[in-house]
């Protein structure tokens, strides 16, 4: 089991935090909350399907 340790989590805070910043920014201004949650119904759909397809593919190479 790996444990992230708290100096582990604020470096990755570092490298993360101006792109969580400038999306906020910029995609805030450009779209509604309401955009962005069909934007993101639309790719967890698509992840489904996706993720669906990908099992299907590998059970056809086991036969």
């Amino acid at each position: 089991m790996v444990k992230v340790t708290p100096e582990a989590t604020r470096r990755c805070y570092e490298l993360m935090a101006p792109l969580i910043e400038d999306g906020a920014k910029e995609l805030g201004a450009l779209y509604s909350a309401e955009q962005l949650e069909l934007v993101m119904d639309f790719l967890r759909a698509t992840t489904a399907l996706q993720t669906r397809h990908t099992e299907r593919l590998r059970a056809l190479r086991g036969q």
